[in-house]
């Protein structure tokens, strides 16, 4: 980030917000800046005042009424980081004596908790009425573990039907204008190709037979479709099937959690989600022995797939 120390000591909050962003969002992904955007703007209207004036009290006025507002203590963590990169800029570069934020005081954020969806719980969801591009992704995501934006990216040339695989090369991501951009995946081991069962690859050739597009999801002018709404329309599919709503992402940690329980080793299942390392297997203490069979064959005779 290139900046030069300010000589003007006297700054409004908002217009130090919108320098502080600028620069901030040449470092961070689209995803991390429209995330940040909403609650730039709540600061900004916020404190519509000289950034000095801003105290500790004032942001712990703050941190209190968005509790009470019901704002989980993940997202008030957020407000707390963008809050401190703000301060932080300011004193470098306009004068600002302090960092008042290290002196409010936010609710500590919770580890995340990871809720698989049990096989009744899955018979419910897939015979819920919904349009057929969300039951199609649901499938994909609970037979292959697939993050969302790998799965709306997939184009047909991504499939080998005679050897049931898929092969992951890019990733779906928002862009600043509120669209999405097709990418190639964060890191080299997203970059993956993995093995499914004979179903699921009956069932893409099926949809490939209807398609006049090069995308797996696609709208009806062929262009790579935009699941924008997607977390909405899933738990709405939730609530359809009578099961506690959770994320689409819930569906990745459903089939990590069957390959866990089936004995399928960590190094396999690693390779298969696209993880660098078997850190990320911590997370799931929640595992019961089940069926133990291959990977590929695993999901053949999961109920309702």
């Amino acid at each position: 980030m290139i900046c030069v120390k300010f000589v003007k000591k006297n700054v409004y909050f908002p217009d130090l917000v919108d320098h502080w962003f600028r620069n901030h969002s040449l470092e961070i992904t689209a995803g991390s800046a429209l995330n940040y955007r909403s609650k730039v703007r709540y600061l900004k209207e916020k404190f519509p005042i000289n950034a000095k004036k801003i105290t500790v009290f004032m942001l712990q006025d703050m941190v209190i009424e968005l509790i009470e507002k019901n704002y989980t203590p993940n997202t008030l963590w957020v407000y707390r980081k963008i809050l401190r990169m703000i301060f932080a800029f300011g004193c470098k570069y306009y004068y600002l004596p302090e960092n008042p934020v290290e002196s409010v005081v936010f609710p500590k954020p919770t580890s995340a908790e990871h809720e698989p969806f049990c096989a009744d719980e899955i018979e419910k969801i897939l015979l819920a009425e919904t349009k057929d591009w969300i039951r199609d992704a649901i499938i994909i995501a609970l037979k292959t573990g697939m993050r969302k934006g790998e799965i709306f990216a997939l184009k047909w040339t991504d499939i080998n039907f005679e050897k049931r695989a898929i092969y992951i090369g890019r990733t779906q991501a928002p862009d600043l204008n509120g669209g999405v951009i097709l990418k190639k995946p964060k890191t080299k081991y997203s970059e993956r190709t993995i093995f499914v069962d004979s179903k699921l690859i009956d069932h893409l050739y099926k949809l490939k037979e209807l398609s006049k597009s090069e995308y797996i999801f696609s709208m009806p002018d062929g262009s790579n479709r935009d699941p924008h709404n997607m977390s909405a329309e899933f738990r709405n599919v939730c609530e359809k099937a009578g099961v506690k709503p959770r994320s689409f992402h819930t569906l990745r940690h459903t089939h990590t959690t069957i390959l866990l329980e089936s004995g399928i080793s960590d190094t396999a299942i690693v390779d298969r989600l696209g993880w660098g390392s078997t850190a990320m297997l911590q997370t799931y203490g929640h595992v019961t022995p089940k069926m133990r069979v291959e990977v590929e064959k695993l999901f053949y005779d999961f109920p309702g797939l």
